[in-house]
């Protein structure tokens, strides 16, 4: 049995937050242990991807390497965040060349099974440290049997823009073997319980840093408290009973389509066990929904907020209103995409055995959003040299 360093440890011995608001309080975070690496995937011309209607594939695809990582790695917590068509993920260095080989042999099947280019990199925090950039990181409890990495600092920024412009070296795609066990995409495409589910990205620039408390307050009297503007409720979160919304998993999975009847038949007992509310093969079947809704990604936080919200069309506009007010005095940027639906990308069981469910918006979510910020910076830059 591998013997740990203090060093892997650091992320699961930090102390837990349980109010959000501490996600803002830079006095909570811890500068995070240098002997880590940090690691950025992303969908490369995702938002093409999407305009030809392959969201789900563009977000399965994005998700893949973190349950790979979590299945090599069952010794170690690991932080991550999810960011629709990528992730952010870190490793201590003791697993520096196993995630290497698993990185590698995501981007092989993505491009194999996804016709997908997964753009990965992966370097020492050191390093990034040496050159001035920081990172720090708060564990946030949302629920008892999830929680959250939360970020503060120019590191995964600097790394994510020198990714894209070649400043920075990506990992080849090649064969090797990767798990995705626990991976699964088997719930319908949840209808929005008001008007329409929000993809949002709101990141304050950095001398106007304090708003941020501000910001959730705004949000908060607009759209409702977390539970309020929560885009999953029990009555609208149904597992598919068609084969068509399994293929995205089967792709994934390098699985034969007949498999995915397997698969169907096991939606179809759980519907009728979650319907009776039995407990059976370990598990409350009555409180399942409750526990998927209380374990989503909907809200987070890594140097730029990102939330997925349900609203009424009428707050929707009160809320770009705000938000175009402080665009326009220079104080934030922000994105956000709307549907009529969100979409429960993949279901992941960690080691110890609690859940985390990603979700996004229907149609493009965070990657139109992430789009839309980002047209507003250049805007902006263009502003500013004429």
């Amino acid at each position: 049995m591998m013997t740990l360093k203090k060093s892997d440890v650091f992320y699961e011995n930090l102390p837990i937050s349980k109010s959000q608001k501490d996600w803002f309080n830079e006095d909570k975070f811890v500068d995070f242990h240098e002997k880590w690496y940090l690691i950025i995937v992303d969908i490369t011309s995702s938002t093409k991807a999407i305009e030809s209607g392959r969201y789900k594939d563009v977000n399965m695809a994005g998700a893949l390497s973190i349950i790979a990582l979590l299945n090599e790695t069952t010794s170690h917590e690991l932080p991550f965040v999810f960011g629709g068509d990528g992730a952010t993920i870190l490793v201590p260095r003791s697993l520096y060349e196993v995630s290497r080989r698993v990185l590698s042999g995501c981007a092989y099947v993505v491009e194999k099974n996804f016709e997908l280019n997964l753009r990965v990199g992966i370097i020492a925090l050191e390093k990034l440290y040496a050159m001035g950039e920081t990172l720090s990181i708060l564990k946030y409890q949302a629920t008892p049997a999830f929680s959250q990495a939360i970020f503060h600092g120019s590191a995964i920024n600097t790394f994510d823009t020198g990714l894209k412009s070649g400043r920075f070296q990506t990992i080849e795609a090649k064969d090797e073997p990767i798990n995705l066990n626990g991976l699964e995409c088997r719930w319908k495409d949840i209808k929005s319980p008001k008007d329409r589910t929000m993809s949002l990205m709101i990141e304050v620039l950095p001398n106007y840093k304090s708003l941020y408390p501000e910001l959730l307050e705004k949000i908060e009297s607009i759209l409702g408290d977390s539970n309020a503007r929560n885009a999953l409720t029990e009555h609208n979160l149904n597992t598919s009973k068609s084969v068509v919304t399994l293929q995205t998993e089967l792709k994934a999975k390098s699985m034969s389509p007949f498999k995915a009847f397997g698969l169907l038949i096991g939606n179809i007992i759980g519907t009728i066990l979650m319907k009776y509310k039995l407990n059976m093969f370990d598990t409350d079947w009555g409180r399942y929904k409750n526990d998927v809704i209380h374990s989503t990604d909907a809200e987070k936080f890594d140097g730029t907020l990102q939330m997925v919200v349900t609203a009424d069309n009428v707050d929707i506009l009160s809320l770009e209103r705000m938000l175009d007010i402080w665009y326009g005095e220079g104080k934030i940027y922000y994105g956000l995409h709307q549907s009529t639906h969100a979409l429960l990308t993949c279901l992941v069981y960690e080691r110890n055995g609690a859940q985390v469910h990603f979700v996004d918006s229907a149609n493009g979510g965070y990657t139109r959003a992430s789009q839309m910020l980002k047209t507003q910076k250049l805007q902006q830059n263009k502003k500013q040299n004429v």
